[in-house]
């Protein structure tokens, strides 16, 4: 499945954007301007839609739900020639979703509502037909959007394979000195980089 192209393992969420003239206060009800936009995202599909655009082989691992949202995520992602096999489809968690608020100056505030992301890795049938594509990928390229723990899993694989591995640390949070001494390249943030 992941046999020599990139494998991507990571979230799928519909990101639900609504453009606001600032970013609201706490408590604060603002009207948006224009009409709800729906589109796939997830820093996970994000990433290999983009590098698949560029022309690499991706392949990307994850969880959706059984539900529309999940049904257009995956759509999404074959029409941009991702390799959608190690996606699963959760038959009980809904799929994940991102309000983002977006503001003129381009400033944003998001929320996420993880979902079916947050069980990738976490059945034992997913997780070694993951760890089998980590094993003959060319690189391994994650982000933070799906549970911590598999993340590690899944970084210890690719380094003990070989594989490259790039991280982008977002949602922001601290990793120990152990994961990142396997890490090829980190992205960060400004927010991030001060973890």
């Amino acid at each position: 499945m992941a046999n020599n192209k990139i494998l991507v393992a990571g979230s799928l969420n519909m990101d639900q954007i609504v453009r606001v003239p600032r970013i609201p206060a706490l408590g604060e009800t603002l009207l948006g301007a224009g009409s709800l936009k729906l589109v796939p995202g997830g820093k996970g599909a994000n990433q290999a839609v983009a590098m698949a655009r560029l022309g690499a082989p991706v392949a990307m691992a994850g969880r959706v739900g059984n539900d529309p949202f999940g049904e257009r995520l995956l759509s999404s992602l074959r029409s941009d020639n991702v390799d959608t096999g190690l996606i699963v489809v959760d038959q009980e968690e809904a799929s994940g979703v991102a309000f983002i608020f977006l503001a003129p100056d381009g400033n944003n505030a998001i929320v996420v509502a993880g979902g079916a992301n947050m069980r990738v890795g976490q059945d034992s049938v997913q997780s070694s037909t993951i760890f089998e594509a980590i094993a003959q990928a060319q690189a391994l390229v994650l982000q933070l959007e799906i549970p911590l723990e598999t993340v590690i899993l899944f970084i210890a694989a690719a380094h003990k394979g070989g594989v490259p591995v790039v991280l982008n640390l977002a949602p922001g949070q601290p990793l120990s000195k152990e994961v990142m001494r396997q890490l090829e390249v980190l992205i960060v943030n400004e927010t991030e980089a001060s973890l």
